[in-house]
């Protein structure tokens, strides 16, 4: 359980785009070991992208590129 709970920590770091190369691999090998750790990382990330608020220069930031986009 608790290699669970550091895992998913790990996995937040990754939804959130700041975890190491290393992070980001133990993570990736989590995911590989069997479908039921697959299903595991896919509903977190679900719960992630549920609740997950981008600070406001993200937003900015996104809006920006849209816009450039539109233009091109």
């Amino acid at each position: 359980m608790q290699n669970d709970n550091l895992i998913k920590k790990l996995a937040l770091l990754y939804f959130e785009g700041k975890a190491t190369d290393e992070e980001e691999q133990r993570v990736l090998d989590f995911i590989k070991e069997s479908a039921q750790n697959k299903i595991i990382f896919d509903k977190w990330e679900n719960d992630w992208a549920k609740s997950h608020i981008p600070d406001i220069k993200t937003e900015r930031a996104w809006e920006e590129l849209k816009e450039k986009m539109k233009q091109r």
